[in-house]
């Protein structure tokens, strides 16, 4: 894993300060968690880490970006595209598309359909074999289930239809032969990112809970994976305690188990933003303030950290930017051209002192009024 020794000098030196100033007092943080721990983004800053099951290293997106030419060539193809997306209902794969419509509505390529699975893999099957059925010359697809939906893939580039696959792999696929190649965004780093702005909140020989996804998931697991493992290698004193959930809209009562039964946590990893939302619901219910870090740039975990809540950090995606990506590498692979069998695109970390900044980055606009008023109320927020 990458990290600077500066980035360790500093996050040390924050840990002793903090320590000296708070005494190590339990109360109502939870365990000896410090909440004078103030971030520097640049100190959490790292490089590409996710590869894919084979061991690939994958391409960037200066990797894949078209040229006028061929943005002109695919105008001259009148190529149409589909989009089968394993949800619709938050911010991240909203965005996604918006990223591809850029690039595509740009170069002429039209896209006949963007469905919604809403998670489900019967109704995911059914839309890809739907779209099949619409011929288009190809299809982007966030994969529901990183099993079950071997069989309706099988079918698009069978049926000559090029076929990106987007962050989840899909076992028994092969890229070349059922799919064309997979782009997705840095998901190891995001983890990471997230995992050790915890780990600053943590004194020596503190704990650190893990709330994770509990199924087999390529996404999720590379989060945590990400995660636990730059805090098993860079601070090797802290216990690190885990709790699992499956359902992602039932996380509030397992994470309020595991608080109660861990009551001396000093801050907690959630893999997500939204179970970090009811994770921090499970907090509030018990009158404990355990400091949160997520991946994820959602409205609802902004707000918390512009306020300086509960959250501290996220390792946010550009959800945008791989819209984008997953457009151009379409594109070149329309027009004929051999493309890279893995892209991705970075993860960058996002705290008070970046926030707005951030979100720019992250989303291409401005915040919500509701998040730059609470900021301008937060010293620390910037």
């Amino acid at each position: 894993m990458k990290f600077s020794s500066r980035a360790t000098v500093l996050a040390v030196a924050s840990l002793a300060i903090a320590g000296l100033v708070t005494g190590c007092s339990s109360g109502a943080t939870g365990g000896g968690a410090s909440t004078d721990v103030v971030l520097d983004p640049a100190d959490l800053e790292t490089g590409i880490l996710t590869v894919n099951p084979d061991g690939v290293k994958p391409k960037s997106l200066e990797d894949v970006t078209i040229t006028d030419e061929q943005c002109e060539a695919a105008k001259e193809g009148g190529f149409t595209v589909g989009v089968a997306m394993h949800v619709m209902s938050n911010e991240v794969p909203q965005n996604q598309v918006k990223g591809m419509k850029e690039v595509f509505d740009k170069c002429g390529v039209e896209v006949i359909s963007v469905t919604d699975a809403n998670f489900s893999v019967v109704q995911q099957t059914s839309d890809v074999e739907n779209m099949i059925q619409l011929h288009p010359d190809g299809i982007i697809s966030v994969p529901t289930d990183g099993t079950a939906m071997g069989p309706a893939y099988q079918g698009v580039q069978a049926a000559d239809i090029k076929l990106i696959l987007s962050d989840i792999y899909v076992d028994g696929l092969e890229v070349g032969k059922d799919y064309t190649s997979l782009v997705g965004s840095d998901i190891r780093s995001a983890g990471q990112i997230a995992g050790q702005a915890a780990a600053a909140y943590v004194p020596d020989g503190g704990s650190m809970g893990f709330v994770d996804f509990g199924i087999q998931f390529f996404a999720t697991n590379e989060r945590t994976t990400g995660a636990q493992e730059w805090v098993t290698e860079n601070r090797p004193d802290i216990k690190q305690e885990a709790v699992d959930f499956t359902d992602p809209a039932k996380v509030e009562q397992p994470a309020g188990d595991f608080l109660t039964a861990n009551p001396g946590v000093d801050a907690l990893y959630t893999v997500w933003d939204a179970p970090a939302q009811q994770v921090m619901s499970a907090e509030r219910g018990q009158g404990i303030n355990v400091p949160v870090t997520t991946v994820d740039l959602g409205t609802d975990v902004a707000l918390e950290m512009a306020k300086g809540g509960l959250v501290k950090a996220v390792g946010a995606q550009l959800p945008f930017e791989e819209g984008n990506a997953q457009a151009y590498v379409m594109i070149r692979a329309l027009l004929g051209e051999e493309v890279p069998v893995y892209v991705v695109t970075p993860s960058i970390p996002v705290v008070p002192a970046n926030l707005t900044e951030g979100w720019e980055r992250v989303w291409r606009a401005a915040p919500p009024q509701e998040i730059i008023d609470a900021c301008e109320a937060n010293p620390d927020c910037k």
